[in-house]
């Protein structure tokens, strides 16, 4: 889905409407690619990311990585008892 919303983006009658839906939903399309354990989708949704990405996206990805390394601490201690 990201990446057929970043290739309508540049197409000259829809661009702008694709990137302002791949902007509201990067959170749920781009930020889980870019933190996957798979080298070849990090990288490609980081490359998107990187091409549309205001700073404010910026700031919310850091955010994003932030409560997901929290998350993960949390079930690691749960899991461990």
């Amino acid at each position: 889905m990201a990446r057929a919303l970043h290739r309508l983006s540049s197409h000259s009658q829809v661009g702008d409407s694709a990137l302002l839906a791949l902007r509201r939903t990067c959170w749920d399309l781009l930020f889980p690619q870019m933190v996957q354990d798979d080298e070849a989708r990090r990288r490609e949704a980081r490359t998107i990311f990187d091409a549309i990405a205001t700073p404010h996206e910026h700031t919310r990805f850091a955010s994003y990585t932030e409560s997901q390394s929290f998350w993960n601490k949390f079930r690691q201690r749960f899991r461990r008892g």
